[in-house]
């Protein structure tokens, strides 16, 4: 706070900002990544990489 005469104090408004929109961020990744990995392993869902196909330069 006594940095550049509060300066940094602008920072205070945004850290709770920044907070909640982590925590909101972080759930949803994971729930959509297990359901993907669930998909997966119960067979409905691809795993296996195929290379495409490559054409050919003169």
């Amino acid at each position: 706070m006594l940095d550049q005469h509060g300066a940094k104090s602008k920072y205070l408004l945004f850290a709770p900002l920044y907070l909640l929109l982590y925590w909101l961020v972080n759930p949803v990744t994971i729930v959509t990544t297990f359901w993907a990995a669930v998909k997966t392993i119960l067979g409905r869902g691809s795993g296996t990489w195929v290379s495409p196909e490559r054409k050919q330069l003169l």
